[in-house]
């Protein structure tokens, strides 16, 4: 898609070198991306966005409520009980 010089993948422990991003991307299970949010926001630009996706939906709550400080977190969608989040991150 002629896309691979502006996308990186990192391995999912910080530091990200690059950082910070236009766009973050994790689909891990729901304790590695409550316990890595602040890292996350921190290697998320102010006004960039982040797509939140390995979690069940009865884990989206609390997934959520991790990135709150740091993003506006909507739910994007949910099939067969997999959830994704989607979030802008805020100004600091």
């Amino acid at each position: 898609n002629g896309v691979a010089a502006q996308v990186s993948l990192h391995a999912a422990t910080p530091p990200w070198p690059g950082a910070p991003y236009d766009f973050t991307l994790a689909n891990i299970l729901a304790g590695p991306l409550v316990e890595l949010a602040p890292d996350i926001a921190a290697a998320t630009r102010t006004g960039g966005g982040v797509v939140l996706a390995g979690l069940l939906a009865a884990q989206a709550a609390e997934v959520m409520a991790a990135y709150e400080p740091h993003f506006t977190m909507m739910e994007f969608g949910t099939v067969d009980g997999w959830t994704c989040l989607a979030g802008r991150r805020r100004g600091i």
